[in-house]
């Protein structure tokens, strides 16, 4: 019972980080979020400058980030299923590794994903992924168990990435949602 309710208390706390991430990323009214800060001297005119709940007033905007993109290596941390988090233990998880080919985007590239029970791979595959649109990711298995596979398996998810590509949730059609981290980033 007692990790129910740290698992509960960590989704909270997490839900409330992004809603805070979302919100300091929202450009100012009447604006885009690198127009404030643009009267020359590096400090935003009072026009320019509203106010935040708190009082806080917007500083120099930080230099824009290109979009985020799968890359690296993400493990499991958490399930969602029938409106229950389950915390996943590191000897029982799932690594994937997002090698984008970087050719014509990064919407697509190889895929290498092992998963662990009691510490030790019990299952492995790899092949290529592709992103469909703003929020599907495709993964066409060519080997699996350290064998090609014959005929191709796909598996289609609903995903979402955050901004700064850190993690990654991947739903099912059933609705399960798992959770995953960047542990690794490529080497650039």
């Amino acid at each position: 019972m007692r990790r129910l309710y740290i698992a509960i208390l960590l989704v909270i706390v997490w839900a409330a980080v992004l809603t805070g991430c979302k919100e300091a990323s929202k450009p100012p009214e009447g604006g885009t979020a690198s127009s404030s800060g643009a009267n020359g001297n590096g400090s935003p005119s009072a026009a320019q400058a509203p106010s935040r709940p708190g009082g806080n007033t917007p500083t120099a905007s930080a230099p824009a980030r290109p979009p985020a993109f799968l890359s690296g290596v993400y493990v499991i941390s958490e399930v969602h299923k029938n409106g229950v988090v389950t915390m996943i233990k590191p000897e029982n998880s799932t690594e994937i590794n997002f090698k984008p080919d970087g050719v014509q985007s990064n919407l697509s590239g190889t895929f290498d994903r092992k998963s662990r029970r009691g510490g030790k791979v019990d299952y492995s595959d790899s092949g290529q992924y592709v992103v469909k649109g703003s929020d599907e990711l495709v993964l066409n298995i060519l080997i699996s168990r350290k064998k090609v596979v014959t005929k191709p398996v796909q598996k289609r998810y609903k995903y979402r990435l955050s901004g700064d590509g850190d993690e990654i949730r991947l739903e099912t059609e059933e609705g399960n949602t798992a959770v995953f981290r960047r542990i690794a980033k490529p080497a650039q």
